[in-house]
């Protein structure tokens, strides 16, 4: 919010940045990430609407969007606390039993 602030002060000591000019800055500085955000509110928004509050507002919504969409980070490291048995199974000496029996 450095930028906000920035403007504000600016505002304070009567220098007056008009409000598209403060978001088309806003705008400028997003990180490439976000250059969909910048084009989708430039072809979206009506000039008269265009201000630093409704870009920052844009910004959050996608960062909140975006960050929903991760996937949650597995730390399971066990999926089963049952404990395998090693080696095979010893088949071959039943199988003789149930021949002898049949």
């Amino acid at each position: 919010m450095e930028m906000y602030e920035s403007f504000q002060r600016l505002t304070a000591a009567t220098i007056i940045i008009p409000e598209v000019v403060q978001a088309m800055i806003l705008l400028n500085a997003m990180p490439k990430e976000y250059d969909g955000v910048a084009q989708t509110t430039l072809q979206t928004t009506e000039q008269s609407k265009l201000t630093f509050n409704y870009v920052r507002d844009a910004i959050l919504m996608e960062h909140s969007r975006v960050k929903a969409n991760q996937p949650v980070k597995q730390t399971a490291s066990k999926l089963s606390a049952v404990k395998q048995k090693g080696g095979q199974p010893q088949m071959a000496a039943e199988a003789t039993i149930v021949r002898e029996k049949g």
